[in-house]
């Protein structure tokens, strides 16, 4: 089991949610997942065409979109529990920089194929 955020972690996001698509658009992401078991979680993540193309570690200067969200939060939408157009009417998921790719991307967010593979990453881990 990989620790949450960590390069395996990401790693394994990317395989799991590439070729997920299309995603309507594409962006490069900055996610900041506060309050997780290890404390601030940063990454960044690139999305293509057709899914995640990349993660790594850290958050990027260069981003268009910026997400941050906490992890009780994350945990629940990667399983299915809420979707993350009511979290960010809810102002559970901040959204900053280009909100028109924001919600560009958020059918392919909330697609059952994103749904399926996000249900399958490991996030329940003490860090």
């Amino acid at each position: 089991m990989s620790e949450f955020g960590s390069e395996q972690w990401l790693g394994e996001l990317v395989a799991t949610c590439a070729r997920t698509g299309p995603t309507g658009t594409t962006a490069r992401v900055s996610v900041t997942v506060e309050k997780a078991p290890a404390g601030k979680v940063r990454w960044t993540a690139d999305i293509g065409a057709d899914g995640l193309t990349a993660a790594e570690p850290g958050a990027a200067k260069d981003a268009d979109i910026a997400f941050t969200v906490g992890y009780d939060d994350l945990v629940s939408c990667l399983a299915g529990e809420v979707d993350p157009s009511v979290m960010f009417m809810r102002g559970d998921l901040k959204v900053a920089g280009d909100t028109g790719r924001f919600f560009d991307l958020l059918p392919w967010l909330e697609s059952p194929a994103v749904r399926e593979a996000c249900s399958r990453l490991d996030v329940n881990q003490a860090g």
